[in-house]
């Protein structure tokens, strides 16, 4: 039975920092910024460039903002929200590679990250770096593009895709695979305030 956001609420112990205390040190701008309906798109490219800041400091390529994978990473947050449920995989089947292939974007590889609770994009990525599963994402060599989206409803909900787009000589990458990793992990255990949840697919080799 699909879990309703206030199922997950009461049966999951997971923990993140709280965002004045979780949220990475950066000169980023608009990274405390709170996620309205109003500041969505501030909000989006904040995360875009907190990405990037974590990936230039470790010698990785910085990730380029693909419109086709924010198309994909924002249906997904405001059907969350609409339909309120907390998964990679929508209540009708659709998990991340469908929506990323209805996006019309082809990928050799991709991943997805969500995160419910926090307001701030320094707060989410915070918890998102603290996070093994979800910081092997962002810090992924093999995705050279980004998509982020995110939908205010009763508590902002955040998704980011990572994908490299295939050539004409390289498969695309399935849109489910059974051993893709699905993480739901604790970070510093101090007030529940978020869940986070992470699903890849790697590239093909």
């Amino acid at each position: 039975m699909r879990r309703s956001l206030a199922f997950i609420a009461a049966v999951t112990a997971l923990f993140a920092l709280p965002a004045e205390a979780g949220a990475i040190a950066t000169e980023c701008a608009n990274f405390d910024l709170s996620a309205s309906k109003s500041s969505i798109a501030k909000v989006e490219a904040a995360v875009a460039r907190l990405v990037n800041e974590e990936r230039t400091s470790r010698g990785l390529n910085a990730l380029k903002r693909d419109a086709k994978l924010g198309r994909a990473a924002r249906g997904h947050s405001k059907d969350m929200a609409t339909r309120r449920y907390f998964d990679h995989d929508s209540p009708s089947g659709r998990d991340p590679g469908d929506r990323i292939a209805a996006a019309s974007y082809r990928a050799s590889f991709w991943g997805e990250n969500i995160f419910l609770g926090l307001r701030t994009a320094g707060g989410v990525m915070g918890g998102w770096m603290a996070s093994q599963g979800h910081c092997t994402n962002i810090l992924s060599p093999d995705a050279l593009d980004i998509g982020g989206g995110t939908a205010v409803g009763r508590s902002p909900l955040w998704t980011q895709v990572f994908g490299r787009a295939s050539s004409a000589n390289t498969p695309s990458a399935p849109s489910r695979r059974r051993a893709a990793a699905r993480t739901r992990v604790a970070s510093t255990p101090t007030v529940s305030v978020g869940l986070m949840s992470t699903m890849l697919v790697p590239a093909k080799r």
